[in-house]
């Protein structure tokens, strides 16, 4: 049978104290430290999982704010009423298109190198090519970048895509387009 250490006399002879009677004041100085040091290291995880939401966010804003800026100086470009002239016309006498862009109706005609259209769809146009859109065709294989001041069917295909839909396209039977 184990026996029990004998007891300890400190100070007066009438305070007997056994060795393991108390913890060591080193161990509770070092328990204390362990659970302060796990809340830290938590709320560190916290906080490093915030700060990338929201440097996830700021990057949106800025983003965001970017294309405002973009779409707000393509707004306050001056336009004319809408008319583009001096654009060559490859054998196209005219076309017109009507459309719808948001709730508005829009349209637009060329006419012998000359393009008269609704400044909000010229606006949306513009946007289209500053963007560089590109219409692709697979057979025969053929690229077109978007364009307000090149050649009839490019701008024809610009003012199409600006639209949010297509009412109307007319153009001469004659015309290669």
């Amino acid at each position: 049978m184990a026996t029990k250490p004998p007891p300890l006399y400190r100070g007066a002879p009438e305070q007997i104290v056994t060795p393991y009677a108390e913890p060591d004041p080193l161990m509770g100085a070092s328990a204390s430290i362990f659970a302060r040091s796990s809340a830290l290291s938590e709320r560190v995880a916290r906080t490093r999982a915030q700060s990338r939401v929201v440097r996830q966010q700021a990057w949106e804003h800025r983003l965001r704010s970017k294309a405002i800026r973009d779409q707000s100086a393509a707004l306050k470009e001056r336009f004319d009423d809408g008319v583009l002239g001096a654009t060559p016309d490859d054998g196209v006498p005219w076309f017109s298109l009507a459309g719808v862009l948001g709730d508005r109706n829009v349209w637009a005609r060329w006419a012998h190198g000359s393009l008269r259209c609704h400044p909000d769809l010229m606006t949306q146009a513009r946007l289209l090519v500053e963007l560089g859109t590109v219409f692709e065709h697979h057979d025969p294989p053929a690229r077109v970048a978007a364009t307000v001041t090149g050649a009839p069917a490019a701008v024809m295909m610009t003012l199409a895509r600006a639209c949010d839909r297509v009412v109307v396209v007319d153009f001469p039977r004659t015309s290669p387009l």
